[in-house]
């Protein structure tokens, strides 16, 4: 599997469904500034943090959803991803002020 093998791409709406999910965890706890900090923090070990979640996904998904898991883990191969991630923290926050 390779970052840029169209059958493992997720498409840019499915993308902001799969982050959309991670902001509405975070708007409704109001964790907007831990949130940033530690999505910042972890942006260049992102990559290391998605290729953990493919050697964990056989074990993981027995107690989660593996393909949401590996399609969490392809959004995080890429740091642009992470990015998006923080923008949309960001408009959430300015939304709910």
């Amino acid at each position: 599997m390779t970052r840029n093998d169209s059958n493992y791409a997720v498409s840019p709406q499915r993308r902001d469904e799969l982050l959309g999910k991670v902001v509405d965890i975070i708007a409704r706890y109001k964790l907007y500034a831990p949130a940033s900090i530690f999505f910042s923090m972890g942006k260049p070990l992102a990559f290391l943090g998605s290729q953990l979640m493919f050697f964990f996904a056989p074990v993981a998904g027995l107690f989660v959803d593996e393909d949401s898991l590996e399609e969490y883990a392809h959004l995080l191969s890429d740091r642009a991803n992470v990015e998006r991630l923080l923008e949309m923290i960001e408009e959430r926050e300015r939304q709910q002020e």
